[in-house]
């Protein structure tokens, strides 16, 4: 890998984890493109570690509140929310490292467009906006399944998210 294809590939990763578009799948789109495979992955991983973080940097604050009280409703939510994540992945380990090859990228992308569009659609016909304290622990978990769909390239992990949490009051809606 160059170093011209280690920037690009590190400023798709910066410009692409905030947006509801996958930064993984592009990752591994243009990586195809370049011909890279050696290293790829663990590459990939590192930039994910550099945007952890940032993340961390950006919300000390609010993380160390969450860690002096950690059985508060919020952190408790993270940890349900993991769950299904966590059981999807070991299930499906070997099926998710086969989709690093880039082989079930469309489908990963069309996933996340199908998501935010049903989701979009559903979240206009119902009145109010979501807010964050009136979450309950299912909507964690779907949260989490959501979520667990997000570990497959092509798939977005905050446009799942966005997906997973498109709920008020006691309609809940994943899909």
């Amino acid at each position: 890998m160059s170093i011209f294809q280690a920037a690009l590939l590190g400023l798709v990763q910066g410009l692409c984890e905030f947006l509801p578009v996958s930064s993984s799948g592009h990752l591994v789109l243009l990586q195809n493109i370049f011909g890279i495979t050696e290293g790829a992955l663990f590459f990939d991983t590192m930039l994910h570690l550099g945007t952890l973080f940032a993340v961390v940097f950006v919300y000390r604050k609010t993380l160390a509140e969450m860690f002096h009280h950690p059985f508060r409703k919020y952190p408790m939510f993270i940890v349900l929310a993991t769950v299904p994540t966590i059981v999807m992945t070991l299930l499906f380990r070997g099926f998710i490292e086969e989709s690093y090859s880039g082989s079930l990228l469309g489908w990963g992308f069309l996933v996340t467009a199908l998501l935010l569009t049903v989701t979009n659609s559903i979240s206009a016909k119902i009145p109010g906006k979501r807010r964050i304290d009136e979450m309950r622990p299912t909507h964690a978990l779907l949260i989490g399944v959501a979520q667990g769909l997000a570990v497959f390239p092509g798939v977005s992990r905050s446009g799942s998210t966005i997906s997973g949490f498109c709920c008020k009051e006691s309609k809940v809606t994943i899909f």
